[in-house]
């Protein structure tokens, strides 16, 4: 359970620092303080901590710091919904980027996918984008590892308010079911790599 728990909180962690990462790119916070840190796994022994190891782990106490409310602060300064649902989701459960995107409408007929299920207020990971040597070679795979596969349960409310923002699509932004699909959905666009792979 300890190690289940270390390993839950690190894809957490990691999910922040790709969340920070969009901020800083679309310059609504000046730097990510969580840039430099990583997960490092030894054999038991005693070590004495590097310049480097010390710098984590002050980046990670930092992170730490980050609040409810200064989260809210990163969201509300992002301009559109989608992108604000995108970054309280990624913060809410963890997902990484490549499971976040393949997010879809779960459908009781094809559970092999996986997607996020309205009923029950669970996202169900199947599956996740992989990258190819060139981005026109990325694909769809499953999750990193056999514990990826995973149900990740939601607040009713912040449930709700998914649903509500997915009813409300217009409807060629839904045609495959993609939680966030493209601004122009995939059907019609040739330069998609979802389209690419599924068509």
């Amino acid at each position: 359970n300890v190690l289940s728990s270390n390993v839950t909180a690190m894809t957490y962690y990691v999910t922040f620092k790709q969340m920070l990462n969009i901020c800083v790119d679309k310059k609504q916070i000046a730097s990510n303080v969580a840039r430099d840190a990583t997960l490092k796994i030894r054999k038991p022994r005693v070590i004495l901590p590097s310049k480097k190891e010390i710098s984590q782990a002050n980046l990670k106490k930092d992170a730490s710091k980050v609040t409810p409310e200064t989260l809210k602060l990163i969201i509300s300064a992002i301009p559109n919904l989608k992108d604000q649902l995108i970054v309280y989701t990624a913060s809410n459960t963890g997902l990484r980027a490549g499971e976040l995107c393949m997010v879809r409408m779960y459908q009781k007929t094809k559970p092999q996918l996986g997607g996020i299920d309205f009923e029950n207020n669970v996202i169900i990971i199947e599956e996740a984008k992989k990258r190819g040597a060139k981005s026109s070679e990325d694909f769809i795979g499953g999750p990193k590892s056999a514990k990826g596969r995973r149900k990740i349960p939601l607040k009713p409310e912040f449930a709700k308010a998914l649903k509500e923002y997915w009813m409300a699509l217009p409807v060629e932004m839904k045609a495959e079911g993609w939680l966030f699909p493209t601004v122009k959905g995939t059907l019609s666009c040739n330069n998609n790599w979802r389209n690419r792979i599924l068509y």
